[in-house]
């Protein structure tokens, strides 16, 4: 399957607006907590109660419950990626690769944080010199007694994880060893999964570590892999959108079938994005969003942070959209600027 940089920028600008989208409207007042990082019942019977009786904010809420799969597609443009640019190398020499993707993070990373140092240095004022050192170095999300702060840096580190694994493990090797590894990997998990089913509520810690690192994450970004290497075209398969969207959505009350949700929420996602992509405005848009969805990634939580006390002041819509809208043109103006930087 071949994915063109046109259309891999449309994916990543929808990926982005629906992780934007999720990140804020949790915080929303009547908004649902996702099942993200660990699998609640009492999440699913407050969205169920909710669905039940009409709202509140019905589609602020699917966004809330569901925008983090924005996530897996992300995962997948990167599986794709990589197999397509490296797969072609006989010998891929692992030392250069690896440390041409930390400059890459760290050249998102390093200002971000800067930024948010500057707008809030309280988020920083309880960080150890040891805690921000891991952060940088991506090795944060592997400490099960990190302490997270609110925002995208946990992403890092994941995205560090699965492009190791991409040098030592997909590189190079069989359809058939990658695809051995990744069920053995998702065996593990779903096994953790039924260790805790009895207590699951209370065994968050255990949950969140397995999602904040590759184990939880990897069906999508096999997926990208694979779209890589094999010839097919499930874009045009409306059965393959059908049974994608129904494990999505009903597969999230069932936690031993959430463990597969991701797959299924990257595959319908893609299937979503290929069918938006043939409106032109749609199309132009999602491009120019997906141009600079690195710095939206990374400025959001900023902006964020400074519009939530609205919401118990002015309508919940206005202040939803006078946030997309500081994040988009800030995130355009750090990309100018950044630019105009290296030029000089």
């Amino acid at each position: 399957m071949v994915i063109s940089k046109q259309d891999n920028a449309i994916m990543r600008g929808f990926a982005i607006l629906l992780i934007i989208l999720h990140n804020f409207c949790h915080w929303m007042p009547d908004c649902v907590e996702a099942n993200e990082f660990t699998w609640s019942s009492d999440n699913i019977v407050v969205y169920l109660n909710y669905i039940s009786h009409g709202g509140p904010h019905l589609f602020l809420n699917f966004l809330s419950h569901y925008g983090h799969y924005g996530i897996a597609l992300f995962l997948l443009l990167s599986g794709y990626g990589l197999s397509l640019k490296y797969d072609k190398q006989t010998k891929l020499n692992t030392f250069a690769f690896l440390l041409n993707h930390v400059k890459k993070l760290l050249y998102l990373l390093l200002p971000a944080l800067f930024i948010s140092f500057i707008v809030d240095d309280s988020l920083w004022l309880s960080q150890t010199w040891k805690s921000l050192i891991q952060l940088c170095a991506f090795t944060a999300n592997l400490n099960p007694y990190y302490h997270f702060i609110y925002g995208p840096w946990w992403w890092f580190s994941l995205i560090m994880q699965f492009y190791v694994i991409y040098a030592f493990i997909f590189h190079n090797h069989s359809i058939k060893f990658i695809t051995l590894f990744t069920s053995v990997i998702l065996i593990f998990y779903i096994g953790v999964t039924c260790y805790c089913w009895n207590d699951l509520d209370n065994n968050n810690s255990l949950m969140a570590y397995l999602h904040y690192n590759f184990p939880c994450s990897i069906l999508p970004f096999y997926l990208g892999v694979l779209l890589s290497r094999i010839n097919c075209n499930f874009s045009s398969m409306s059965w393959i959108f059908i049974v994608g969207s129904v494990v999505t959505v009903l597969g999230s009350f069932s936690a031993l079938v959430w463990c597969v949700v991701p797959l299924f929420a990257a595959i319908t996602l893609f299937v979503i994005v290929k069918f938006l992509s043939k409106f032109l405005f749609v199309n132009v848009l999602l491009q120019k969003v997906g141009k600079i969805s690195a710095w939206i990634f990374a400025i959001h939580p900023i902006v964020r942070k400074f519009a939530i006390p609205y919401l118990d002041i002015y309508n919940d819509y206005l202040v939803l959209i006078t946030y997309i809208i500081i994040t988009l043109t800030l995130a355009w103006l750090i990309h100018w600027l950044i630019n105009k930087i290296k030029v000089v």
